[in-house]
């Protein structure tokens, strides 16, 4: 796929999404006025929007419907198309600037968090063993021990969290999952010609509904106590899908979550809050908090 065919599908994505819907003759007129992939300002062919119809589905997985009530094209507003639409919206808008005279004026002024490195290749190769239902094996060296241990998987799904991607995957042939993170632990990634079969009622996002992260547990109703702009925090970006706030007082706003709190990420993320975020229930993980406290404050005395 030529860079520049990419850039045009996610222009139309772009223009779909932000204008609710468009019909053909508005985006014919838009791609007319597109200074950047369109300098000549020539017409879209039907043809080629047809195609672009097409690649947009077989690449994105985005479907582009037709309503004959409205004469316009519209993007499916399904969950995942809805957050492919938003990491695409993203993508375009540093895209349509990819060209050297943009680059070389916003150079400097675009800054990313680095993620730790994962290979392209052993991402292409995990991906292609899901499409096809493949095994693969996973050279694999956990944090603290000494050698590095080969892993025969059927890989069910990918998840980022905290900028790493973690695969989730089954080992043998028990129903147990496993994650296996894909930073410098993963060595290398191969695919098998063997086959395995994947559970046609299993649903990731059901399956991680209520874990902090990657770490699955029994969920618990937490009750947090957010102290001064902490709760404006929160609100623009919940700890967790499960999040409400129940209570708004002068200072302060109580939120709940329903989470699974047997991870020590959870705990890092409550304590990253400092004196800002105080944990009301339940009791055992009060206590909990109030200990890594009291453990952190001895290392400081």
């Amino acid at each position: 796929m030529a860079h520049n065919d990419f850039k045009r599908y996610v222009w139309l994505i772009a223009l779909l999404y932000n204008s609710g819907g468009a019909s053909f003759s508005a985006i014919d007129e838009a791609w007319q006025d597109e200074p950047v992939l369109n300098p000549e300002g020539k017409p879209l062919p039907n043809r080629t929007f047809y195609n672009h119809w097409k690649a947009i589905k077989e690449i994105f997985g985005l479907s582009i419907e037709y309503s004959t009530k409205e004469e316009k094209y519209h993007i499916s507003d399904d969950l995942y198309s809805g957050r492919m639409q938003q990491a695409l919206l993203l993508m375009s808008s540093i895209s349509l600037w990819n060209n050297k005279n943009n680059y070389e004026k916003m150079a400097g002024r675009i800054l990313y968090e680095e993620e730790p490195f994962v290979y392209p290749k052993f991402m292409r190769r995990i991906l292609s063993a899901m499409d096809n239902n493949k095994m693969i094996t996973l050279k694999y060296l956990k944090y603290g021990d000494k050698k590095a241990s080969r892993r025969k998987l059927a890989p069910y799904c990918l998840k980022m969290f905290k900028r790493r991607w973690y695969l989730l995957a089954r080992e043998g042939e028990g129903d147990v999952l496993k994650t296996f993170c894909l930073d410098n632990r993963t060595q290398n990634v191969k695919v098998l010609d063997a086959k395995f079969e994947y559970p046609k009622d299993f649903n990731p996002e059901e399956y991680f509904k209520d874990a902090y992260g990657i770490r699955t547990a029994p969920a618990k109703d937490v009750v947090l106590k957010a102290y001064g702009q902490e709760a404006d925090y929160l609100r623009s970006a919940p700890i967790h899908p499960s999040q409400k706030e129940i209570e708004k007082g002068a200072d302060y706003s109580i939120f709940t979550l329903h989470v699974g709190t047997n991870a020590w990420e959870f705990y890092q993320e409550i304590l990253s809050r400092g004196n800002r975020l105080e944990v009301l229930a339940p009791a055992s993980l009060r206590e909990d908090i109030a200990q890594k406290i009291e453990e952190m404050r001895e290392l400081y005395a």
